[in-house]
């Protein structure tokens, strides 16, 4: 049974993916990815980002993990013939092997990385990429400032384990056999066309994660008259492409 916040949850994935997409395009035009044909993907949530992935870029099988029960019953539902929702990272076939990997905004919820970083590393070929996305918290900014809101996005974001991991990741998975291709900072921003209501939506949603649904009256009331100020936000977050060599 999925529960309301496991819904809310679903639904904040969901914008996210159709948010940032097009922001993270440009990591999926470098090497690696086009001829990829084996792909896992961590953390894979509802699996709308592995579903947008296989509408763009068909031929590829996703072995998706989803440890939460309730998300994973999400996933199951939208399931498809080569996106193979599992549980965790054992339950993939043992003869599987990986030439991509993919990480977004799984690590800041992992306590134990290694385990995961020794995993991707003996099911991925030689020359395998990893890509990672997580968060960089510095990039966030409004103008002008929702404080009820933001008290909320504090509440959400204790949750994670670690939101500072971007200096850290090339070290660690160096001694994985990952070598640091290419990285990049990502802001979506409000400015776009793209975005507007969806990035408000996605705003809520945030919320509602935080401090639980329905939302208390005075962030409902501070969010709505907050957008119809014509306000600007941004929030930001970086990308990692490694090799396994």
């Amino acid at each position: 049974m999925v529960t309301s916040r496991t819904a809310v949850y679903s639904d904040m994935l969901t914008l996210q993916t159709k948010l940032q997409f097009p922001f993270e395009r440009h990591f999926f035009s470098l090497p690696g990815w086009a001829e990829a044909r084996t792909v896992l993907d961590f953390g894979c949530g509802n699996i709308a980002y592995a579903t947008l992935l296989d509408d763009l870029f068909p031929g590829k099988q996703f072995f998706c993990v989803e440890a939460d029960s309730e998300m994973r019953e999400v996933a199951v539902r939208r399931s498809r013939p080569n996106l193979h929702v599992v549980g965790q990272l054992d339950e993939i076939p043992s003869d599987v092997r990986f030439d991509f990997n993919l990480l977004r905004l799984v690590l800041l919820h992992v306590a134990e990385r290694e385990a995961v970083y020794k995993f991707v590393s003996a099911r991925s070929e030689i020359g395998a990429k990893l890509l990672i996305f997580d968060a960089e918290d510095d990039l966030l900014a409004f103008d002008p400032q929702p404080r009820e809101f933001v008290s909320a996005l504090r509440a959400l974001r204790a949750q994670s384990k670690n939101r500072a991991l971007r200096p850290l990741l090339p070290n660690e998975l160096d001694a994985y056999g990952f070598t640091l291709q290419y990285e990049d900072s990502i802001v979506v921003n409000n400015s776009f066309p793209h975005a507007g209501e969806d990035l408000f939506k996605y705003m809520y949603r945030t919320a509602e994660l935080g401090v639980g649904s329905p939302l208390p009256e005075v962030i409902h009331r501070e969010l709505i008259e907050w957008w119809m100020g014509s306000p600007y936000v941004q929030y930001g977050f970086f990308g990692q492409l490694y090799e396994r060599s």
